[in-house]
């Protein structure tokens, strides 16, 4: 049901050395998806008062222009939150800001 950020990455050890995939540290995971978790549970108590509007539209990368659509929350002029949800996954977000 949550919605969970995944790291990954890889190593590149110089230039001349061939880049080896990161190891994945569980924990670390673990943490940082709590963190999102949490930062997503404070977004949705910020935009369940009276007077939140919102405003959608599409974004992504270059070689992925329509990787997600964004949704970002506004109590009058003040921009509050915006949250990123993957095109393809659409449960999952990209990024959550408050």
């Amino acid at each position: 049901m949550w919605r969970h950020i995944s790291l990954a990455g890889l190593l590149f050890m110089g230039a001349v050395q061939a880049a080896e995939p990161m190891k994945q540290d569980n924990q670390h995971v673990i943490t940082w998806n709590r963190f999102a978790d949490q930062v997503y549970q404070l977004h949705l108590q910020l935009t369940q008062t009276p007077g939140i509007s919102e405003q959608t539209h599409t974004g992504g990368y270059a070689q992925m222009p329509e990787f997600y659509r964004e949704e970002r929350f506004y109590r009058g002029d003040r921009l509050i939150s915006k949250v990123q949800w993957e095109n393809d996954n659409p449960e999952r977000f990209h990024t959550v800001e408050v």
